[in-house]
Formats: structure tokens, C-alpha cells, sequence
């Protein structure tokens, strides 16, 4: 499902690494809340972008933005991302909902049966809780469109690709459940094969 600014965002929440839980209607920063989605502590490169946004923590504060890392991990696997990956200032937040991540634009995949979200970045406006900006990673990745995928990540995906089919104008990547990697739409591409065989 795609998102525009000033839409309004899921209700999120999240357990909290250091015992609390996190809701996004209890945030209260002066500008806005930076939302930073992440895959899991399985993936090295969130550590890297993770560890960036660590050391720009401070600034954001200073300029009245509050900053979150979330995911769909279990709290084990986010306290071992917090600690091994050195967040020292960032918060972490883990179990986040994954219909409630889709719902919110953010794209997701599935790994040993595990749902977790693909980077995202989500600015909220903290006063109504609409959107104010927005960066999700765009692509697919195969783990996401595994003919194992569970039937309740399949049921997730389908709804995903039905919403943004009637998007794209473009290239369209569809599931590889029937092993196709995506078409495009009949015209400029079939034209020129025409062209080259005559």
C-alpha cells in the first residue's frame, strides 16, 4: 500500500530494549518522529546504516526530532542488535506489527518463516500523526517472493501487489510464485524486437 504525506500512520507499537514499550501516540518531540525501519540483526547492512544514525542521534534530538529503530524481530534479537552493534543512543523497538508496517507503505519479506521490514525511513508529525515524509527501499527482494513464502506472507504480498499494480504505469514486478520475473507492457520493447527481425 502506498503512502503520501499527510496521510495518517498505524498506530505502531513496539517493546522497547530496556524493558518499556513504545507507542507512536505517546511520542511527543517538538518537529517531528523519525521512524527507522530495519530488517533484523540478521542483516549486515542495516548494522552499517544503523551505526550512522546512531552518531547522528544527538542532532536530531537538538533540533527536535526523537528517533526510533524498529522491526519485527522478537526482543532477544533486538537486544543482541542493540548490543553487538554498538546503539548506544538509539532506541531500538522490536515486534512491530507487520500488517500495521504494510499498512504504512513499508515493504516486507520473509525469512525462515520470520516477517521482517525492508529499510525504511517514516517522518511523523507527532501533533495528528500523519506523515510528513517518506523513504521505503523499493525493490523486491527474492526472499519475498519465494514460491515457500507461508500462506500468510503470500495473502500480505498479493494485497501489496494489488495495491501497487494499479500504480505503476511502468514495470511492473509481480510475484515469482509462477516463476516470472516481472513484464513489461507490450509497445516500445516488442516494437524494437519487430524492427530488429525485419
Amino acid at each position: 500500500m502506498r503512502t503520501v504525506p499527510e496521510d495518517t500512520m498505524p498506530g505502531f507499537e513496539a517493546g522497547l530494549v530496556g524493558g518499556r514499550a513504545w507507542r507512536l501516540a505517546e511520542e511527543h518531540p517538538s518537529k517531528l518522529a523519525l521512524l527507522a525501519f530495519y530488517r533484523g540483526v540478521h542483516c549486515p547492512i542495516c548494522r552499517r546504516w544503523l551505526g550512522e544514525l546512531e552518531r547522528l542521534v544527538p542532532r536530531f534530538v537538538e533540533h527536535g526530532v526523537s528517533v526510533i529503530a524498529l522491526s519485527c524481530d522478537t526482543r532477544e534479537r533486538a537486544e543482541r542488535a542493540k548490543r553487538e552493534w554498538g546503539l548506544e543512543q538509539l532506541r531500538v523497538g522490536y515486534g512491530v506489527s507487520p500488517e500495521d508496517a504494510r499498512k504504512a507503505g513499508v515493504y516486507l519479506s520473509e525469512k525462515e518463516e520470520h516477517l521482517f521490514t525492508e529499510p525504511a525511513i517514516l517522518a511523523v508529525k507527532p501533533e495528528d500523526g500523519t506523515l510528513y515524509a517518506a523513504w521505503c527501499s523499493p525493490r523486491p527482494t527474492r526472499a519475498r517472493t519465494s514460491p515457500r513464502c507461508s500462506p500468510r506472507w503470500r495473502a500480505c504480498w498479493r494485497r501489496t501487489c494489488r495495491d501497487r499494480r494499479a500504480e505503476r504505469s511502468g514495470f511492473i514486478r509481480r510475484p515469482l510464485l509462477s516463476g516470472n520475473r516481472g513484464s513489461r507492457r507490450p509497445g516500445r520493447a516488442s516494437a524494437g524486437r519487430t524492427a530488429g527481425r525485419s
